[in-house]
């Protein structure tokens, strides 16, 4: 019949309970999986972030250490620079000394 089609999804399309207000099995199903996807989903997202977060942790700590070890390397140049430069002073002040010592035995040498 010409209007048969019409007439099932009608039918179809209305709750199977018949009490008014009172949802049907298949739409507590329905909302049921639709709540556990959500969540899954949700709980997904949260792994994903604290996935992401613990890297950029990772990441940042790593950072933080060749930051520190680049300072440590830095001040090591600095002590080594210091030290060679006290170590010439002492060097040319040993030199003058020696120098002054010598002029001083000359000059004694040249005296008598």
């Amino acid at each position: 019949m010409p209007g048969e089609p019409m007439c099932k999804t009608r039918v179809a399309s209305l709750p199977s309970s018949p009490v008014k207000g009172i949802p049907n099995q298949g739409d507590v199903q329905e909302k049921l999986r639709l709540i556990q996807a959500e969540r899954e989903a949700k709980q997904k997202l949260q792994e994903q972030e604290l996935l992401e977060k613990e890297r950029r942790c990772s990441f940042n700590r790593q950072a933080h250490i060749i930051n520190k070890l680049h300072n440590v390397e830095q001040q090591l140049e600095r002590w080594k620079k210091t030290r060679q430069q006290m170590q010439s002073y002492d060097i040319r002040e040993q030199q003058s000394q020696q120098a002054g010592q010598n002029e001083l035995v000359i000059y004694k040498f040249r005296a008598a």
